[in-house]
């Protein structure tokens, strides 16, 4: 802090001892920076809430989050085949996405394809499955995806999602 009385100048110094100098002598380096500070606006709370009532009443509402479809009846369904890749079992639900990965965000459960834990660590490692750029291995996995979302009888429940989902990754319904 810093008080100015008079003709001296009083610092008083954060965790240390003050000391007051004769303000002739306090020469401002010229990187330093004014001391005065404008005290800031208060608002009423009112003024505050008005801009936000004036969007929620214009029927605009924020984007809800994704929601990230669950199943455990489909990810049991993967396990039970071989490696898309090797045809080694026992096999592991891959999550992948096309879009890449976002960190803290986990793809729909029907976005899985069987890898063994081999090719799993490989695709987590690179980014790729071994001897594939990241656009080959993309188009196996929506093949090998597109395959087992088409056997839906043997898992699935409700076949309105289902064929919306295999609609979705350009299948037959």
């Amino acid at each position: 802090m810093v008080y100015v009385r008079g003709d001296s100048v009083r610092v008083l110094m954060h965790g240390g001892k003050p000391r007051t100098v004769q303000a002739g002598r306090v020469t401002p380096k010229r990187e330093s920076k004014a001391l005065s500070v404008e005290a800031p606006q208060l608002r009423s709370l009112a003024d505050m809430v008005a801009p936000m009532q004036r969007v929620y009443d214009s029927g605009i509402r924020p984007v809800p989050k994704p929601v990230t479809l669950r199943s455990e009846p489909y990810l049991a369904y993967v396990r039970k085949h071989p490696c898309c890749l090797c045809g080694a079992s026992p096999s592991e639900a891959h999550h992948w996405s096309h879009h890449g990965g976002v960190m803290g965000s986990k793809v729909d459960d029907y976005r899985t394809v069987p890898l063994c834990t081999k090719h799993h660590r490989h695709w987590h490692d690179h980014g790729t499955l071994p001897g594939m750029e990241r656009d080959a291995s993309d188009a196996f996995f929506l093949r090998t995806q597109r395959a087992l979302l088409e056997e839906r009888a043997a898992w699935a429940d409700d076949g309105d999602i289902v064929d919306g989902l295999i609609r979705a990754i350009g299948g037959q319904s």
